[in-house]
């Protein structure tokens, strides 16, 4: 079997031996930084031009609360996202296997090695004025068997840690 995007088998067997990848992600996000206006904040610079910023007005219906309205701001690049780290922290702040690097620092795969830990970065890259998160793993531990005993864990109400602390 194959996935758009990868242009390899991704699953397979034959008589012999059957194969498969557990992680066959494709890059299908990219994140940019927009030049906005110093005077005028509606607008944004694009092939030298300043172009209007869309604004949105979106209603989320959230059970036993109150209804929250946002407005979401979008360019021809997308949605309007500002505070990406900060964004990661308060994400991934109660979660016990990932850690958020500092900003600018790349993860690496020396320091999640043989441990249940994901390791996630974000660096802002000049050259093509685009913002990359990047993560690393141990496909073994984190990516099969730590995730099933995680799993099985938050099914059976364990604490969510147990046996997995190597």
């Amino acid at each position: 079997m194959c996935i758009a995007g990868i242009p390899i088998p991704v699953i397979g067997q034959n008589e012999r031996t059957a194969w498969g990848f557990t992680n066959t992600m494709v890059d299908d996000l990219d994140f940019f930084i927009e030049e906005i206006h110093p005077n005028d904040k509606s607008l944004y610079k694009h092939d030298n031009e300043w172009l209007k910023i869309k604004s949105k007005e979106e209603t989320f219906k959230v059970k036993g609360q109150k209804d929250t309205t946002v407005i979401i701001k979008s360019t021809h690049h997308g949605p309007i996202i500002s505070g990406v780290h900060k964004i990661l922290k308060m994400a991934y702040d109660n979660c016990p296997f990932v850690r958020v690097l500092d900003e600018g620092v790349v993860p690496d795969t020396k320091n999640v090695k043989g441990t249940n830990y994901i390791d996630i970065g974000c660096a802002y890259d000049k050259r093509t004025n685009r913002i990359m998160l990047l993560s690393a793993e141990d496909n073994l531990i984190k990516g099969a068997s730590g995730q099933a005993i995680q799993s099985f864990n938050l099914m059976c109400g364990f604490d969510v840690q147990t046996g997995l602390n190597l």
